[in-house]
């Protein structure tokens, strides 16, 4: 047997050419380092767990619910797959302003994405009517407007009436500014992107 090895018999840890002083310490010192690894793993491996459980909640408390209003669903099912990833949800897609109203009232979204431009003949709530029953029916919605080009005029009384938001669909950097006036708009904020 070499000088200085340590051995393992019928479960015992011995050093054949030390005391049994040393080799206990030796035994010690192993089982205080496995211990110490353990611990520092155990502890690691927690602080991986309650970082999963943070952002776990944190998603599903940040996460924004989106009822949309749009004529046509194009527009809406172009960015749609981008949403998840930005921690919003589409919850309903309506092409019926007073259909809008129900889901309003029966699904309670974070936030509602409208078309501001209802033509009245084919509809019969015109966007600011849109606006202002939402806003009576919860004067704390937040709605973001959109429109294909920028009316500056439109604009100016969808934010007169309450308003949070605005784009236009049609731009530099479409997508990046939905994200960010429906992000901005959920956190209570106001976003009027003139493209």
């Amino acid at each position: 047997m070499p000088t200085g090895s340590l051995c393992f018999y019928k479960g015992i840890f011995y050093n054949p050419d030390n005391s049994t002083a040393a080799t206990i310490n030796i035994f010690n010192t192993i089982m205080n380092d496995r211990r110490k690894k353990n611990y520092l793993e155990l502890k690691f491996m927690q602080r991986i767990c309650i970082s999963v459980v943070f952002l776990l909640i944190t998603n599903a408390i940040l996460m924004a619910s989106i009822l949309a209003v749009f004529k046509r669903s194009t527009f809406i099912q172009a960015v749609q797959p981008h949403f998840s990833s930005h921690g919003i949800e589409l919850t309903f897609l309506s092409n019926n302003p007073e259909d809008a109203i129900i889901r309003y009232k029966s699904l309670q979204p974070d936030v509602v994405l409208m078309d501001a431009n209802w033509p009245s003949p084919l509809y019969q709530l015109s966007g600011h009517a849109l606006v202002k029953t939402l806003l009576d029916c919860n004067p704390a919605a937040r709605i973001i407007a959109t429109t294909s080009v920028h009316e500056p005029e439109l604009l100016a009384s969808l934010k007169s009436i309450g308003v949070k938001g605005y784009f236009t669909k049609i731009g530099k950097d479409v997508l990046k500014n939905i994200i960010v006036c429906i992000k901005t708009v959920h956190a209570g904020g106001e976003y009027y992107y003139l493209g």
